[in-house]
């Protein structure tokens, strides 16, 4: 173990002796080259040759000869030449603004929208003006129209026999066809104080009223053989 230990401390001072020598030559030879080149860079400034004349000036440019005197009359016609005016820029288009797109209206109900005048005989002149019906009922199934507070047996078969089949198409009436109807049936304002136009309203999207609850119940004689009962769950 003892001469693993001096073997390698010998390698390591032999290591450093060869450094050292390495060094010591590496800086003679630097230092050598470094002066070869100052001795160089003397003696090639000694070999240029210096200039001793001193540059010649350029010549000045020859004077513009002197101008004649302007005669009074091409003075004259000088001042009273007008520079010529630049062209006005052409005018920036004008942009029109865009027209608004009308947004579309939603569709109506197909019973509501679709239809024409069904011939009835009417007595006397009617105020307003009839509102359009169908033939016969969407989808060969009409709505009870009983389940509308105000309309009984007997008016619906009247509005049946209009066209009007569907709730939606009550809903769809206007002031005209509402003083239309009044005085086709002769009910002398009762649609807009039952207010018939509202309450089909909501039960052409599938709500329900109290007097309609009260027709599903079988509680209005009026109304009996209207929509079947729901079961009770």
């Amino acid at each position: 173990m003892n001469i693993l230990v001096f073997q390698t401390l010998l390698l390591l001072l032999a290591a450093f002796i060869i450094g050292c020598l390495l060094g010591c030559w590496m800086r003679r030879f630097l230092a050598a080259e470094e002066a070869a080149e100052h001795a160089i860079m003397p003696s090639a400034a000694k070999k240029a040759p210096v200039a001793d004349t001193e540059p010649v000036p350029e010549p000045a440019p020859p004077a513009e000869p002197a101008r004649a005197e302007e005669k009074p009359a091409e003075k004259a016609a000088a001042t009273d030449e007008k520079p010529a005016e630049e062209p006005a820029p052409p005018a920036a288009p004008v942009m029109s603004a865009p027209e608004p797109t009308p947004e579309p209206k939603p569709d109506a109900p197909a019973s509501a929208t679709a239809g024409e005048l069904i011939k009835v005989e009417a007595k006397g002149d009617l105020r307003g003006s009839q509102p359009l019906g169908l033939k016969s009922p969407l989808g060969g199934t009409a709505d009870d129209l009983k389940r509308i507070r105000g309309i009984g047996k007997v008016n619906e078969t009247k509005l049946n026999g209009l066209g009007i089949w569907h709730f939606d198409q009550i809903a769809a009436w206007g002031k005209e066809q509402i003083y239309w109807v009044d005085d086709y049936i002769a009910f002398a304002g009762r649609i807009e104080r039952e207010d018939w136009v509202g309450q089909a309203k909501v039960l052409a999207i599938g709500g329900e009223t109290d007097f309609s609850k009260r027709v599903e119940k079988g509680e209005v004689p009026s109304s009996e053989g209207g929509a079947p009962k729901k079961p009770k769950g």
